[in-house]
């Protein structure tokens, strides 16, 4: 997916990661312990929805970026939406999409749902942050669709042995990569 990828996503990636190096706090033991209690793809989550919105702010010329860059990365699947509907998704990813994609997708929310994206649009700081991913994880418990097996997107792609991100349904079982291995190495 990286090998093909246009200027736009390169510029929202890059801004994306920019905006995490500007604005999320670097010491790992503080922000350990702030999360306590939240899955990682909670927080990330509702990070991302901060520093995006930062990032576009402070350089008005990412949201076209942002905008064609996520419209790629929904139209490669990499999100894996294609085959599954994105309303019987959980709630985080469901909201990781909207805030990504927009109006990309047709994503429906109850009315507590639609209460959580509000308060989303007004993160400022760290602290906030936490308090609203500690806030949507206990909504997450109570409607009990959190699954730590489910930690994290439902993206149907994920990191090769390079770090690049390929679709999983291409890429070789472990098995295939073992013998591949050994073939290479006994050539």
């Amino acid at each position: 997916i990286w090998k093909e990828m246009s200027n736009d996503l390169y510029d929202l990636l890059c801004g994306h990661e920019v905006g995490h190096a500007l604005y999320t706090p670097q010491d790992e033991d503080e922000i350990k312990s702030k999360m306590k209690g939240i899955p990682h793809s909670y927080f990330n989550v509702v990070e991302d929805i901060r520093i995006d919105k930062k990032m576009k702010i402070k350089y008005p010329g990412l949201r076209k970026s942002y905008f064609n860059g996520y419209s790629e990365l929904v139209e490669k699947d990499f999100f894996g939406t294609k085959e599954n509907d994105v309303n019987k998704m959980r709630y985080i990813d469901r909201l990781n999409m909207f805030t990504k994609s927009g109006n990309m997708e047709d994503i429906e929310f109850n009315v507590i749902e639609n209460e959580l994206i509000e308060k989303s649009h007004h993160l400022e700081t760290f602290e906030d942050v936490i308090k609203l991913a500690k806030e949507i994880f206990q909504y997450s418990e109570e409607k009990e669709e959190y699954d730590p097996e489910q930690d994290g997107l439902n993206s149907k792609f994920t990191p090769d042995p390079d770090g690049d991100f390929v679709d999983t349904e291409e890429m070789p079982s472990n098995d295939e990569q073992m013998d591949g291995e050994e073939t290479e190495e006994g050539s």
